[in-house]
């Protein structure tokens, strides 16, 4: 990095991570740290010097999904580095420490406006409620993932920094957002669309512009095979359509189960 002093990054990271302890620190308050703590290094290591970690805050799990004030005492802690950008985690799929990263994450991009980046696991809870509103890294299940996906993490929040567009490989390592923007395309959407419908009559290759759904089956679990189950409504009558006393009008829900 030439004639450009690095950037300074605050990290936020839970008790375990910190170095803390486990679950015994899951209740520990915010407290801040100057430099970098645990995978930081490695965040400062792999950035060749553009990253410089000045400040990591660190939160109890337990502590902060418990207590509706830890966002605030974070918060405080974070602004008092004066950071360029900000990076949680990655939490993986870790729940309390994902829900802190995403939810720290957001509050200081919305609060400082500077660039925020951190990590989760596809299946994680937060990333549905959280990818419309922070860029959130697809990470592996486990800390594992940690020497693959921090790094890239910390090139990105780089060029997020430097304000240079990612790279359509880059856009895909995060979650999609479901954002929409406005494009002029040289073609109508008529056009495009009759372009489309004559590739696909054609048996050419096609692609349509709206994302599709992917269809998940669930699976039957082993002791369900080879029975079926048949549900219907009674309605509160017999066989011979004469309406048995003590039966109401709706009738009651029947399961016949056959082997």
């Amino acid at each position: 990095m030439t004639g450009q002093k690095p950037y300074r990054i605050v990290h936020y990271l839970n008790q375990f991570y910190a170095g803390k302890g486990g679950e015994a620190f899951a209740g520990v308050a915010p407290y801040k740290v100057e430099g970098s703590v645990g995978p930081g290094r490695l965040l400062e290591q792999t950035s060749n010097g553009v990253l410089n970690v000045v400040g990591t805050v660190v939160c109890g799990d337990n502590r902060f999904v418990e207590d509706q004030h830890a966002v605030e005492e974070v918060m405080s802690l974070i602004e008092s580095f004066h950071p360029d950008g900000f990076i949680a985690g990655p939490a993986f799929l870790a729940g309390r420490y994902g829900e802190a990263c995403a939810s720290v994450s957001r509050a200081v991009q919305e609060r400082l406006g500077i660039p925020v980046i951190t990590g989760l696991a596809p299946e994680h809870p937060a990333v549905e409620r959280f990818r419309r509103y922070i860029p959130i890294f697809r990470t592996g299940t486990t800390g594992a993932d940690m020497k693959n996906s921090l790094p890239l993490m910390g090139a990105i929040l780089v060029k997020l920094l430097e304000g240079t567009e990612l790279s359509v490989h880059e856009r895909g390592m995060f979650f999609k957002r479901g954002l929409k923007q406005n494009v002029v395309m040289e073609l109508n959407a008529a056009e495009r669309a009759i372009r489309m419908l004559l590739a696909k009559h054609r048996g050419e290759k096609w692609q349509s512009e709206l994302p599709i759904p992917e269809k998940r089956e669930g699976k039957s679990s082993p002791a369900g095979r080879g029975k079926g189950v048949q549900a219907g409504l009674d309605h509160g009558r017999r066989p011979d359509n004469k309406r048995e006393p003590g039966k109401d009008a709706l009738g009651t829900l029947r399961a016949l189960v056959q082997d």
